[in-house]
């Protein structure tokens, strides 16, 4: 093999020995030497060095997401009761956060609304037609790259329900109670059962017939057990089904309105996480604490700025 390395310093005539010349040169790595007087092939690329230099990152490379980084996430306060204009105030802090919260292409970004009682004696007034404004925004398609959590660690009752029922998810403490919708307007009307009907169909949160149960004293609802699953429907539909499918199991829902605990939403399917601080909550959605802090400029659209 020594023999072979000294004597191809030369070019070799064809034969084993060339033949065994090459495949040691092979084995260590070593390049042909190249004909006196050559000149390199420009259309033979140049084997890769080790030690090459990585190119640097674009600005398209920089600004991409890592693989399971967390979603951008957005608190705000939904004042109870909503009246005057603080529908459109959470509006208009909702619209500036919408860049931040849809940031990452491949995730949607996490608006929680927390329900806070700046008056718990009149919390539950909440103007109807205010309500079912802010409700039909958050079920806007314009928020289609965001998911909505209403959070109601004291939970909520009036027309704030409707806010509630608009969020995709639906988030409260145990013992806390949804609804009912109708606690400072007892008389209900064809318009308030239409927009509740209307706001669930739109969610999916919770089915209609209950949502409607949540405000109108006279709708009964029922949940029902069959052989293909459980569903709530209104009382009076009840003889109907019986005739399409075999009933297993009936439980009537009240009181009338309804009024649900925690613990009742969630058994139901209506409430999806049970907290009763924003730690828990935290926990519950696997998000950093921090992210659930409220920024006061964020609701009075504030700008931050340095001063000299």
């Amino acid at each position: 093999m020594i023999l072979a390395f000294m004597v191809a310093t030369k070019p070799l005539p064809a034969g084993p020995l060339a033949e065994a010349v090459a495949r040691a040169r092979a084995a260590a790595g070593v390049a042909e030497p190249a004909a006196a007087g050559a000149r390199p092939d420009p259309a033979r690329p140049e084997p890769e060095r080790p030690d090459a230099t990585i190119p640097p990152k674009t600005a398209a490379d920089r600004k991409a997401a890592p693989a399971g980084a967390a979603p951008a996430v957005v608190s705000l306060t939904v004042p109870l009761p909503l009246s005057g204009n603080r529908d459109t105030q959470l509006r208009a802090s909702i619209l500036r956060q919408l860049e931040q919260l849809a940031s990452q292409p491949d995730r949607r970004g996490l608006l929680v609304l927390q329900f806070t009682a700046t008056n718990p004696e009149m919390a539950a007034e909440s103007d109807f037609a205010r309500s079912l404004a802010l409700a039909r925004f958050l079920t806007d398609p314009q928020l289609a790259r965001v998911k909505t959590v209403a959070f109601l660690p004291k939970g909520a009752s009036g027309h704030a329900v409707l806010v509630a029922l608009a969020c995709e998810e639906i988030v409260m403490a145990p013992d806390a109670v949804l609804g009912p919708a109708n606690r400072a307007e007892p008389r209900v009307d064809e318009a308030m059962r239409v927009a509740y009907r209307e706001i669930a169909a739109r969610r999916r949160t919770v089915p209609p017939p209950l949502a409607v149960a949540l405000v109108d004293p006279a709708s009964q609802v029922v949940r029902v057990s069959t052989e293909g699953g459980e569903q709530i429907v209104p009382g009076e539909k009840l003889p109907e089904l019986r005739q399409r499918e075999q009933i297993l199991r009936v439980e009537e829902l009240g009181p009338s309105p309804l009024a649900l605990t925690g613990r009742q939403g969630r058994e139901l399917g209506v409430v999806r996480l049970l907290a009763s601080s924003p730690r828990e909550l935290a926990q519950a959605l696997n998000i950093d604490l921090a992210g659930l802090t409220i920024d006061p400029s964020l609701e009075r659209g504030w700008q931050a700025a340095v001063v000299s």
